[in-house]
């Protein structure tokens, strides 16, 4: 039997430059966990990024395993939302945005009050990739193709 490998590209330079793979396995065992923390089918951000942590793993593969949790939605008590295309925008960079976006939430206290960013199944948007919807209370915009630029400024103008 051969194993399923998800290839996941992975923007910008340094140690996290090349395309990582994740054996679509493990992105199962990080749904199921996501799974049974999830309250009344909801998931928060914040418990998926604890998770992550807890477990020593990147948070964008736990938040890219939400999307295989069919009946299980993303939680959002904060106004604006990052939804970063999962699909075919792994390809593009879209799982290496999810990490530096999440970082950055990490790292400014007020933005991470305001803003989350969670996975999107897809933006169709699969030849301008990686797509993110930012969306909040004065409206949406598309961004095709993202940058972590791009999304952070957005975050933080909505």
């Amino acid at each position: 039997m051969t194993k399923s490998l998800l290839k996941m590209t992975v923007s910008g330079g340094g140690a996290g430059t090349g395309v990582k793979e994740l054996d679509l396995g493990k992105l199962n065992k990080f749904a199921l966990a996501i799974e049974e923390l999830a309250d009344d089918d909801q998931i928060s951000f914040d418990a998926v990024c604890e998770l992550a942590d807890d477990n020593g793993d990147d948070v964008s593969h736990y938040v890219a395993a939400v999307a295989l949790c069919t009946e299980l939605r993303w939680q959002n008590p904060q106004p604006v939302v990052a939804r970063v295309c999962v699909g075919n925008c792994q390809k593009y960079g879209a799982i290496g945005v999810i990490d530096k976006v999440a970082a950055e939430l990490g790292r400014d206290a007020g933005l991470q009050q305001r803003a989350v960013v969670i996975a999107a199944t897809c933006l169709n948007q699969c030849e301008r990739g990686p797509a993110v919807e930012v969306g909040g209370p004065d409206g949406k915009v598309l961004l095709a193709p993202a940058t972590v630029d791009t999304v952070l400024a957005a975050l933080r103008e909505m």
